[in-house]
């Protein structure tokens, strides 16, 4: 994959159809950066190149896996799905939707008493533990 950097537009400027507005980041390749009107957006001082964090040198340092070593994306491991609950008998859309806004992440459904799930409208004390008994 192409290297990409991140520009910051810092004086308002036209690039092809668009108007690029102070404020606005651009994401381009290393090889656009290099060829004309970028490059001389660049140096005129109308972009700049935004300096990107350091990330950690560790190739696994921002890899999650799940309990069969599948790797999941960062940001959303751990967060429930609506597949995932209604894969469940006896949870439809709508009770796996009601769960979702709830607890959102299979950890915080798992540590809730059967009987708080079951306050959930049409949520029996059987049904949340079946739910849970499915997660584990």
């Amino acid at each position: 994959m192409a290297e990409r950097l991140e520009f910051e537009v810092k004086k308002r400027t036209t690039y092809g159809s668009e108007t690029w507005e102070p404020g606005t980041v651009i994401e381009v390749s290393a090889a656009e950066a290099e060829e004309y009107p970028l490059k001389g957006m660049i140096e005129a001082g109308i972009v700049e190149k935004v300096e990107s964090e350091e990330k950690d040198a560790s190739p696994d340092a921002d890899r999650v896996t799940d309990d069969l070593g599948v790797e999941e994306d960062p940001e959303t491991a751990g967060m429930l799905s609506k597949p995932d609950l209604t894969d469940i008998d006896g949870i439809g859309p709508s009770y796996a939707e009601s769960i979702l806004e709830k607890y959102g992440t299979e950890e915080s459904l798992l540590e809730a008493p059967d009987e708080e799930i079951a306050e959930l409208h049409g949520i029996t004390p059987e049904l949340a533990s079946k739910v849970k008994d499915e997660l584990r």
